[in-house]
């Protein structure tokens, strides 16, 4: 690198010099010099400071070599007490990305692992329930312990507030209360409803200005709560719940482009990445700033949070009906909604998404096996019903373990990551059909069932 630069020094009065600069010393042994050549006063009891278009002001302790001077650059000489910003050169992702990592806990190690063990708890805490009692408390036991884990992953960011929390979970059971002696459709949707108010009301009084989880969890809640005055008109509870579900995963899917959208992050951040300050300024459009961009990634994020948490706590409550009160092919149904979700999941990276889509994918597996073989021994054997579920819910909770804790190789990872995305599209395209086939509307064209 030369030791001296040729630039140009600007002054306040606009007169200007060509001076040969050194780049290795410290710019308060320039400054005085430069001031006198242009005819300034170096002895001004302010004193003079350099600065410059790309890095505002230059230290006096600094070095023109500091900040990549070479020759031809333009300086401006102005009073040392001026208040000069340095500029600010942010890229927009950039800022949405540091938002997202202050804020994000990944599925990955000890939360992973937390999220397994307390899955397969609360199976070993069914299994125990189910060699206590038989029946449709058996059922209930699954959907309060299920329902009370799922709610239990909104989890408030100080851990001060954590207790708060089991205000959804009251909730919940406040409307399991008041509905306990209607049908278990009724029973369960009111209980989602009661959870997804709860949550609403919770946030709003912590975090007001999070809106969004407030008007997801709260349209979501008032949907359940609709749907159970919806069937006490008479409507079927296991067709409701069976033509919904696919719209739960689509809405999963959708998740992330619609909250990007609606939040307006994605026109934020093409307008900022796209167009240049020059042609924002001769549009007439002011330019986003970085608090703009981060308040629009709050938005997206709580978005986001809300409809994820909505959708999983719809799809247990849709698994619960198709399974108890379904025939055998709804039931089979519910486990194919299960699976639909636990494919989802791969394309969130963080526990507080993850793990309620994990939440959907457990219920269906431990309650439709449970569900098949009620429907199989009736209420002729309870005994043989709750020893059933007892052995279905450990061996779902040891596997669960095994698979929480069991990592594959890179390349066998890959490999088998490939197989879940042919798996993932092919299960997507079978949702309908699937769907019809459930409600026996194949059955019905080909005259061998009256359909559901």
């Amino acid at each position: 690198m030369a030791e001296f630069a040729r630039v140009t020094v600007v002054g306040p009065q606009d007169n200007a010099a060509d001076v040969t600069a050194p780049l290795s010393r410290p710019i308060a042994e320039v400054v005085d010099q430069v001031a006198a050549v242009l005819g300034l006063d170096p002895s001004d009891e302010s004193g003079w400071r350099l600065a410059s278009v790309a890095a505002g002001p230059l230290a006096a302790h600094g070095k023109l070599g500091d900040y990549d001077v070479v020759d031809g650059d333009m300086l401006y000489i102005v009073p040392a007490a001026s208040e000069i910003a340095a500029p600010e050169i942010f890229s927009a992702i950039d800022v949405v990305a540091d938002y997202v990592e202050d804020d994000r806990r990944m599925w990955t190690g000890s939360a992973r692992h937390g999220v397994v063990v307390g899955y397969a708890g609360m199976l070993v805490v069914v299994a125990a329930v189910a060699f206590a009692v038989t029946g449709g408390l058996v059922a209930g036991a699954c959907a309060a312990a299920m329902g009370a884990f799922i709610l239990a992953t909104y989890a408030a960011p100080e851990p001060a507030r954590h207790l708060v929390w089991i205000t959804p979970i009251c909730f919940a059971a406040a409307l399991a209360a008041v509905f306990h002696t209607s049908p278990w459709p009724q029973v369960v949707l009111a209980t989602v409803g009661g959870g997804l108010c709860g949550i609403a009301m919770t946030t709003f009084a912590l975090s007001p200005a999070r809106w969004a989880i407030v008007a997801s969890s709260s349209i979501a809640g008032s949907a359940a709560i609709a749907a159970v005055i919806a069937i006490r008109w008479g409507v079927n509870a296991t067709a409701l719940a069976a033509w919904i579900s696919p719209a739960l995963i689509i809405g999963l899917a959708c998740a992330g482009r619609a909250s990007v959208a609606w939040s307006g992050l994605g026109g934020v951040v093409a307008r900022t990445e796209e167009e240049s300050p020059a042609t924002s300024y001769h549009a007439g459009r002011e330019r986003p700033d970085r608090p703009e961009i981060v308040r629009r990634a709050v938005i997206a994020t709580d978005l986001l949070d809300g409809i994820v948490w909505a959708c999983c706590a719809s799809a247990v409550g849709a698994v619960l009906v198709l399974a108890i009160t379904g025939v055998w092919e709804q039931a089979v149904f519910g486990a194919y909604i299960g699976l639909a979700f636990l494919l989802r999941s791969r394309s969130f990276s963080e526990v507080r998404h993850v793990a309620p889509i994990i939440g959907v994918a457990v219920t269906s597996a431990f309650i439709v096996p449970v569900a098949l073989v009620g429907q199989r021994i009736g209420d002729s054997a309870p005994f043989i019903t709750a020893a059933a579920t007892m052995i279905i819910a450990l061996l779902l909770g040891v596997m669960i373990l095994f698979l929480g804790y069991f990592e594959l190789p890179r390349v066998a990872g890959a490999r088998l990551a490939q197989i879940w995305n042919a798996l993932d599209v092919l299960v997507l395209l079978g949702l309908i059909p699937m769907l019809f086939w459930a409600q026996g509307i194949y059955q019905y064209i080909l005259g061998t069932d009256v359909g559901r």
